[in-house]
């Protein structure tokens, strides 16, 4: 698993934004499945913030990935 912010120089830019994509996936994924599990309020506010904290990141990330497709089509 790589880090979008910190990443081996063998990956290229591109690769490590659908990498980061990928796992920002996984984070909604599995904070879909322990909020439908929570039974303590604290618990479902934390699944919410984590669910909202994840959608905002994947979203920023897909904008990324559509302004570096744009940026490669001008070219």
């Amino acid at each position: 698993m790589s880090n979008f912010f910190f990443h081996p120089k063998s990956q290229t830019m591109a690769q490590l934004l659908v990498d980061a994509i990928d796992h920002t996936k996984l984070e909604i994924d599995t904070a879909y499945r322990n909020f439908e599990h929570a039974l303590e309020p604290d618990l479902i506010d934390c699944y919410i913030y984590q669910l909202q904290s994840a959608q905002m990141r994947y979203q920023f990330l897909l904008n990324c990935a559509k302004k570096d497709a744009n940026t490669h089509i001008k070219r």
